[in-house]
């Protein structure tokens, strides 16, 4: 099944969980104020970028979008249900949706299961159809995070999108055929962790102990801009924009000033990077699941 015809995402998608939570590796700004908050989002459509994902796991991310919205703003919006429990998973998907949809005063464009098994579970995806035929959603897919989860949504359901994490870094999606098996099926991809957490934009000395096989990736990178006169930005974003197995590419920002920049690099026009710039890395570096917890 394909996105419905009136919904064209953007280029960019403004992933918005450091909008709720204090997020990622390289984060030292926390939870953004309001009005910070208000100006990314603001800046993200002065930018061209007219998609916003969001979930209930996203602490007041929702509330903030829907605060917002409410005063005369549009964007189409992406969510995802919390994660639902084993007894009655159904009636728990209704309920996170009914939360959502009150928060964001919007109907979203798609809705997500955060976990990829959630879409699975007995009354899940029915009550999703449901909810389409119904008006209150436009479409419905899955977060995914590993190989064998998404060729089960590909192959069990008919789910019109799936998120999944791909990078410079990061081919494994690719690399097993999920992406070329979406295409086939006319399921739309969108990309996630661009930036590994912003891992990818650290200097290489200064990345944390379990992530310390990226640097030798990482000065390649930026031997490699040198020599191009391109920034490790533009070449990190360049590398899934220009990639037709995604139809649109997930950033996240801790400010509006970053945000600009990061849309601004997007648009640059760089050359293509070798193959090679990274290693093949395992689970342990591109799944943020996998690190140690402090």
């Amino acid at each position: 099944m394909r996105l419905p015809q009136t919904f064209s995402p953007s280029r960019l998608t403004l992933g918005t969980v450091q909008l709720g939570l204090a997020y990622g590796v390289a984060n030292k700004a926390g939870l953004p104020t309001e009005a910070c908050a208000n100006e990314i989002l603001s800046t993200a459509v002065d930018c061209g970028i007219s998609t916003f994902d969001t979930a209930r796991a996203y602490g007041i991310s929702e509330e903030r979008i829907g605060r917002w919205l409410s005063t005369g703003q549009t964007a189409d919006i992406i969510t995802k249900l919390s994660p639902l429990p084993p007894d009655q998973p159904a009636h728990a998907a209704e309920a996170s949706l009914a939360t959502s949809i009150e928060l964001l005063r919007r109907t979203p464009r798609l809705v997500l299961v955060h976990r990829e098994a959630d879409l699975l579970a007995p009354g899940v995806e029915a009550s999703l159809a449901a909810a389409i035929a119904d008006g209150r959603i436009g479409g419905y897919g899955a977060s995914v995070t590993t190989i064998a989860g998404a060729m089960r949504i590909l192959n069990e359901t008919n789910a019109q999108a799936l998120q999944l994490p791909a990078s410079l870094a990061d081919r494994r999606f690719e690399r097993a055929g999920v992406t070329t098996e979406a295409q086939k099926r006319g399921v739309s991809v969108f990309s996630r962790s661009a930036f590994l957490q912003g891992a990818l934009l650290m200097a290489p000395d200064t990345l944390p102990r379990h992530l310390q096989r990226l640097a030798q990736g990482l000065i390649r990178l930026d031997h490699f801009a040198k020599e191009v006169g391109a920034t490790r930005l533009a070449l990190l974003l360049n590398a899934m924009t220009s990639n037709s197995a995604f139809v649109s590419t997930i950033v996240g920002c801790e400010s509006a000033s970053q945000l600009s920049a990061i849309a601004a690099s997007a648009a640059m026009s760089v050359p293509a990077l070798p193959d090679d710039v990274f290693e093949e890395l395992g689970d342990e570096i591109l799944d943020p699941w996998r690190w140690p917890r402090d």
